[in-house]
């Protein structure tokens, strides 16, 4: 699936990747606004997110890089700069995983390589405030209102335990040397 994207500014592409829950224009809006001076930006709705409407989110990592592979030929890309924060940054490295041709570097923060000793306590206090979310009208709304897709589904994803793909992490943590050129 091509993302719907927004672009701005010329050069080299660099790619961010947004937070769960939030779209190619809610976040990284400063860092946006610098590196379009020098970059040309690309700010993709990952799949179900904002304008890039799909309910196809059981294998959601793996089928995002894909997506982001097809937006990236869409617009005749060879090699990106690529940097994702939380659920982003999960989707960047997936993508450097299974495309490291087409990435000139990679910038990431927000994930876990390895699965923490107390996940279980930590996941059960994000689905009770994710369950809060869903309770408040204001968010509600919110979210409606910035999703073609029911949002909703990554929440629900987000209750099984075992959602993180702490896996493909490690293994791109263990690859740390690696070097796009």
């Amino acid at each position: 699936m091509i993302l719907h994207t927004h672009i701005q500014g010329s050069g080299e592409p660099l790619i961010f990747l947004h937070t769960g829950l939030q779209t190619g224009d809610t976040d990284f809006e400063y860092q946006r606004e610098f590196f379009c001076k020098s970059y040309r930006v690309f700010s993709p709705d990952l799949r179900g997110h904002g304008q890039s409407a799909s309910d196809e989110i059981e294998d959601f990592f793996i089928d995002s890089a894909h997506d982001l592979l097809e937006t990236i030929e869409h617009y005749g890309l060879a090699k990106v700069h690529l940097v994702g924060c939380s659920l982003g940054a999960i989707v960047a490295v997936q993508f450097a995983r299974l495309f490291p041709a087409s990435v000139h570097t990679l910038t990431v923060s927000g994930i876990m390589p390895v699965k923490p000793n107390n996940w279980l306590d930590l996941h059960m206090q994000d689905v009770r405030t994710q369950e809060k979310v869903l309770l408040n009208d204001e968010f509600v709304h919110y979210f409606n209102q910035l999703h073609l897709s029911d949002w909703r589904r990554f929440i629900y994803l987000g209750k099984k335990e075992d959602w993180y793909p702490f896996e493909d992490m490690l293994s791109m943590y263990r690859f740390h040397s690696l070097y796009f050129t």
